[in-house]
């Protein structure tokens, strides 16, 4: 699978593609930015990443939740007026196939602080930080 240059702090699979974040900023040369997907036998970027480091990762149908400390996301820092503050989700739309970052909705309140973690599905199927 190669070398990252520095840790990688989670990993989870969404999809059959299996995704990393961590501390790192390559893979063998190749800039990730902090989170990358494995699909077809190599590691491909994720737009421009993270703007920081990236501790937690979670998938929940065609999107994989990423917590961490950062305040932009593939080179933005909002999206729709919404902040990008430690948290993020990147979604597959299944009918054009097109992935792309999004906000989570706990990001109106502004996570304060890292999210170390993504954790207890809620009966409505959300994802909720810690």
């Amino acid at each position: 699978l190669g070398a990252f240059d520095a840790n990688v702090n989670a990993l989870c699979v969404a999809s059959g593609t299996l995704y990393a974040g961590g501390e790192f900023t390559h893979h063998d040369g190749v800039r990730h930015n902090y989170v990358a997907r494995f699909h077809s036998g190599k590691w491909h970027g994720m737009g421009d990443g993270a703007g920081g480091v990236v501790l937690t990762l979670a998938a929940m149908s065609n999107c994989v939740f990423v917590g961490g400390a950062f305040s932009s996301v593939d080179g933005q820092s909002e999206f729709a007026k919404i902040p990008f503050q430690n948290a993020a989700r990147w979604c597959l739309d299944p009918e054009s196939g097109i992935s792309s970052w999004e906000p989570v909705d706990w990001a109106n309140q502004r996570v304060a602080g890292p999210c170390y973690a993504v954790y207890a599905v809620t009966p409505s199927s959300e994802l909720l930080p810690g």
